[in-house]
């Protein structure tokens, strides 16, 4: 086998595992009708034919909900996560034509959010996990590289169904442009019958409640819909990057963005930004 034709075989069973983790548990069409069928067989031909068959329907169904149970996991998702974050940070030194040493920073700084453009032909995903937080597909990556003299950003959609960087964007900085570096929030108020409305049938409903509850006054609760990091230079340009997405991280549909990472990546931007104009 060459090993053209391995990378394209392996490309293709990554491309089917991201798609099994996100495809919801259903049965095959031709699972049930199988099974009605063998049903009916067995109505019509008697006893010791029944046996038989009726194995044969009970193994239909409990072969595809095996099938289900042996999808990917969330720790397996995160892995390849994992495999994307690595292949952007190399791709975003080579988009800026730089080596790893001759940036500023001891570490390039990060932001992954979901792609909420529209990227043709990408297959897209999202499911919440069973600790509550998005994973999705593609993902949103925004890369702070701290030169001499300029900030580098590379940004880009990572399909990990094909493992390619799409919409790739590189914007540079002189620091002496930079005017201000800012986090801006959306929240909205909503009513408890409302709030009750939108979660019904939800699957995470009773943690959601739970923890919107105590911060209710009066029946009603103030909810962060969306946070967006703001980026503004001397020219007027603004160069915005979504923390929190209204579309993907409501926290009353209970899709939960894990917060942390990205906050600590602001604060190591903020402060590399003082630093360079102290400078």
């Amino acid at each position: 086998m060459s090993d053209k034709l391995a990378a394209r075989r392996a490309r293709n069973r990554r491309s089917r595992e991201v798609k099994a983790y996100f495809a919801p548990p259903r049965f095959a069409k031709w699972t049930v009708w199988f099974t009605l069928a063998i049903a009916a067989v067995v109505v019509w031909q008697g006893d010791v034919v029944a046996y038989v068959l009726g194995a044969l329907a009970l193994a239909a169904p409990a072969w595809a909900v095996r099938r289900w149970f042996k999808r990917p996991r969330d720790a397996q998702f995160d892995r390849w996560k994992g495999e994307a974050l690595d292949k952007v940070l190399q791709r975003s030194l080579e988009k800026i034509s730089l080596e790893r040493d001759d940036h500023v920073s001891d570490k390039q700084v990060y932001i992954e959010t979901p792609e909420s453009g529209a990227v043709v032909g990408a297959f897209r995903g999202l499911l919440s996990g069973h600790d509550g937080f998005i994973r999705y597909t593609p993902i949103h990556f925004t890369v702070f590289i701290f030169t001499e003299h300029k900030l580098a950003i590379y940004q880009c959609a990572f399909d990990l169904t094909t493992g390619r960087e799409l919409d790739e964007r590189v914007d540079e900085y002189f620091y002496k442009d930079i005017v201000s570096f800012s986090a801006e929030s959306r929240i909205v108020t909503i009513h408890r019958k409302e709030l009750h409305r939108r979660l019904r049938g939800h699957r995470h409903r009773r943690q959601i409640l739970k923890r919107l509850r105590e911060r209710m006054v009066d029946g009603q609760v103030q909810v962060k819909i969306g946070e967006t990091m703001v980026l503004t230079t001397s020219g007027a340009d603004r160069l915005q990057v979504a923390l929190q997405d209204p579309q993907f991280a409501d926290d009353l549909e209970g899709l939960s963005l894990p917060s942390g990472p990205a906050e600590k990546s602001v604060a190591v931007i903020r402060k590399m930004l003082q630093e360079r104009h102290a400078a």
